[in-house]
């Protein structure tokens, strides 16, 4: 959990003190240096005191296509003439939020949607010790076509599972239905989850990638806002497959709204999962961890 350890104490400072680092180093039986290679690779982590309000304003295609680069010159120009001080305003890679650019990070919170007037009323506010709100969620106008549940009960599929323990038919429906990886790969989902089941072994985990850091894709975001139930229970699911404990989420750190939304339901749904075990004592955990 060093990544955690080094959120909490740059939340606290602003960013990590030499001192904050040793400490840390001691607390925790890490090597000084291998804090620092963590520090140094996220480009998030600052190893010094940051400017009062700095301002990270995405370049990438989508952000460019609504005219960021003039947005972002147009508050600078603005900042150098009327202030505040003490402002840094920079290009930055995709922030995840191609569908609501233009899009900027102020001091580490994600705003989009943004004009030349709400920016600038953004760095001001942030000036002035008042941070802005993350982007929330729009809620859907109508339901998803790929929730089977839609507006009624939720979580049937793994309590089935459960109460069934059909492992040996779950694998076989993964198979025919052709489920594949997307990370280039193509390997077959009902396939993976088999051989890691088969595995020796009694420490075993479900990892789900929500780090989606390539430009122009939100698909991943999106569903962890309208459908974190499916990404939950499809963790489940694969928690009893493979006879794994622990499920960890690694999720980008611009996406802090939806992970706030995956901790809320990973709670719940633990707790209605365990509550249609009955004897079988799923004791699972889970993990949420930014990067």
């Amino acid at each position: 959990m060093i990544i955690e350890e080094l959120r909490a104490i740059q939340r606290k400072h602003g960013y990590l003190p030499a001192e904050e680092l040793t400490a840390l180093s001691q607390r925790t039986q890490a090597p000084l240096y291998q804090l620092h290679g963590v520090a140094s690779f996220f480009p998030h982590f600052r190893l010094a005191p940051p400017p009062r309000v700095e301002v990270l304003a995405c370049s990438d295609m989508a952000c460019h296509l609504r005219d960021a680069d003039g947005l972002r010159r147009t508050v600078e120009a603005r900042v150098a003439q009327l202030g505040p001080a003490d402002v840094v305003i920079q290009s930055t890679s995709c922030l995840g939020q191609c569908d609501r650019a233009p899009a900027a990070s102020i001091n580490d919170v994600i705003c989009a949607g943004l004009t030349a007037e709400s920016l600038y009323a953004h760095v001001e506010g942030a000036a002035a010790g008042r941070a802005p709100a993350h982007v929330q969620a729009a809620a859907s106008a109508a339901p998803l076509v790929a929730d089977p549940y839609g507006s009624g009960s939720r979580y049937s599929a793994v309590r089935q599972l459960i109460a069934g323990g059909d492992v040996a038919g779950t694998l076989a429906a993964l198979k025919a239905s052709g489920l594949r990886g997307m990370g280039g790969a193509g390997f077959g989902t009902g396939l993976k989850w088999e051989i890691v089941k088969n595995a020796p072994g009694r420490e075993k985990y479900v990892v789900c990638n929500a780090d989606e850091s390539e430009p122009g894709t939100i698909k991943d975001r999106f569903i962890m806002e309208h459908a974190p139930h499916l990404v939950i229970e499809g963790m489940m699911v694969a928690l009893v497959v493979t006879g794994a404990r622990q499920g960890i989420i690694y999720i980008r750190h611009e996406y802090e709204g939806q992970r706030e939304v995956l901790q809320r339901g990973s709670t719940s749904a633990t707790g209605t999962a365990c509550s249609a075990a009955a004897s079988s004592d799923p004791t699972w955990a889970w993990t949420l961890r930014s990067s």
